[in-house]
């Protein structure tokens, strides 16, 4: 993406380290809490300028990053504390705003396909959000129920409206006490039910009384 939206050219300056590049006007995020600096993790910049070593008296590479107004020198040392921002999570993109945001949803990635997180991203600040994934995958995101929050919503309520919430029946309450249920055997042999109900006064001489009637 980096080569996309600024390729290389003759005259643009470029530093590297490791297999990263850095240009002007690439967007970074800073990964750690520099609050002399006043610069915190999750925070993206734009590079505004780059000094090469040979350009000054400290003979040290800099990068000037513009986070919000706040520009920060960094020289080489301190790069391992940003990263290219092309592409980044949901999590360090909360609290930004975007132009347009690409985001791929892929079932490779399946714990990650959560509704609270997509929520995320579908309510932050971007005029232009494009959605890459199938339908299967999408509708998989926002069914997800493992993150549901427990709240105390429901009792509030009723205690303001003064309602009587019904007694829920538990399990053994329906087994002691049934109501409307066509017995089968799957229910007696998997014990959802017990095979012996209603038969607490039945002997083998309730039958033979009936044959011999």
């Amino acid at each position: 993406m980096q080569n996309v939206v600024i390729p290389m050219a003759p005259k643009r300056k470029e530093v590297s380290v490791g297999n990263t590049k850095y240009r002007i006007n690439d967007k970074v995020v800073y990964l750690v809490n520099t609050p002399e600096d006043n610069v915190f993790n999750g925070e993206i910049g734009k590079i505004v300028g780059i000094i090469l070593a040979k350009e000054n008296t400290d003979h040290v590479d800099k990068l000037i990053i513009d986070f919000d107004g706040n520009e920060v020198s960094l020289d080489r040392k301190d790069w391992l504390n940003i990263s290219l921002a092309y592409c980044t999570s949901i999590h360090k993109a909360q609290g930004s705003e975007f132009e347009m945001v690409i985001l791929p949803l892929v079932n490779e990635e399946s714990r990650m396909l959560r509704r609270n997180l997509l929520y995320t991203i579908y309510y932050a600040g971007c005029n232009n959000l494009i959605n890459y994934c199938d339908r299967s995958t999408f509708e998989r995101s926002i069914r997800d129920q493992s993150n549901e929050r427990q709240t105390t919503l429901k009792e509030r309520i009723f205690a303001t409206f003064k309602i009587k919430p019904k007694k829920e029946e538990t399990e053994e309450e329906e087994i002691l006490e049934p109501k409307d249920y066509h017995l089968t055997l799957d229910m007696v042999m998997n014990n959802s039910i017990d095979p012996m109900i209603g038969m607490d006064d039945v002997t083998p001489y309730s039958f033979l009384e009936k044959n011999n009637a």
